[in-house]
């Protein structure tokens, strides 16, 4: 969304490690500079992800981890075992997604779409790892999923890849959580007009509140083109860090590579964000142990 990430500092954290502390774990990186975010983020969740209840797209985070967003994109775009694809591949599901009113079927569509264009990088992160000797049982393995989403990606069109926009927003406005944050990531939210920022926002706002996991570190880790109060995203990273099983170390790994920007917080404004992410966290927590 802006410039090129500063380099990983590797001084000590700050004196903040009492008053952040979530479960006896924080940090905060040491540097205090706000430093603007990269143009040049993948997908996450992130992601993400986002939403159980269907296949999950993930959000492209608004800067790049990209070990931290290929982990979640590998694990949040698997075709679903209910609706297997044959050799036909991804396209022509996409076309009856393009052609349908459904907003669960456009998100299934913008998961193919995402896994399809990150599948070449994916496989290049397993071979290497792999090369290198880390748990090479699993990168094979690895390896060959993502080699048989290859194969189903060959009838993905540059024509289909076109689609994405109109697919995420058709979710979005479905009321599919995560989809608002994975249209401002990948279209820019600057690049959006006033009232389509407007409707980005009040999703993001929305979907972050309610816990989903990819709007949560998008939005933590936007600028300020997005239009989030530093309280507001201070909260939603604290939030991700509780709600995540890999939360602590997603945000260590982004920390480590100098992706976290905001300066750190006040006294107020951290007991004011460690209260707001923990009434996230347990709204979210509620609501998962209330489904059958």
């Amino acid at each position: 969304m802006s410039s090129t990430p500063f380099q990983t500092r590797t001084t000590a954290a700050l004196g903040l490690i009492g008053a952040l502390a979530l479960s006896a774990w924080f940090w905060w990186p040491a540097s205090s500079d706000t430093v603007p975010i990269s143009k040049e983020g993948q997908a996450v969740a992130t992601a993400p992800k986002a939403a159980e209840a269907m296949p999950a797209a993930p959000a492209p985070l608004p800067v790049g981890n990209t070990a931290v967003a290929a982990s979640a994109t590998r694990e949040s775009t698997r075709p679903s075992e209910a609706s297997p694809i044959g050799s036909e591949g991804y396209g022509p599901h996409i076309d009856r997604a393009r052609d349908s009113v459904g907003p669960k079927a456009a998100w299934q569509a913008v998961a193919w779409l995402q896994a399809c264009r990150q599948n070449a990088m994916i496989m290049q992160h397993y071979q290497q790892a792999r090369d290198n000797g880390a748990v090479p049982e699993l990168m094979t393995r690895l390896l060959v999923e993502t080699q048989t989403e290859a194969r189903r990606c060959q009838t993905v069109t540059a024509q289909h890849q076109a689609l994405l926009p109109e697919l995420t927003l058709r979710a979005m406005r479905g009321g599919i959580a995560g989809a608002g944050a994975a249209y401002a990531g990948e279209q820019r939210f600057e690049q959006a007009d006033a009232a389509l920022q407007a409707e980005l926002r009040s999703a993001i706002r929305r979907d972050a509140n309610a816990g989903e996991g990819t709007t949560l570190i998008n939005a933590a880790l936007s600028d300020a083109g997005w239009g989030l109060s530093y309280e507001e995203r201070l909260s939603y990273l604290l939030a991700f860090g509780l709600l995540s099983p890999g939360g602590p170390q997603h945000l260590q790994a982004l920390d480590q590579s100098g992706q976290i920007k905001m300066p750190a917080p006040n006294s107020a404004q951290a007991v004011a964000a460690k209260a707001a992410a923990q009434k996230i966290a347990d709204a979210a927590k509620a609501k998962a142990a209330s489904r059958p």
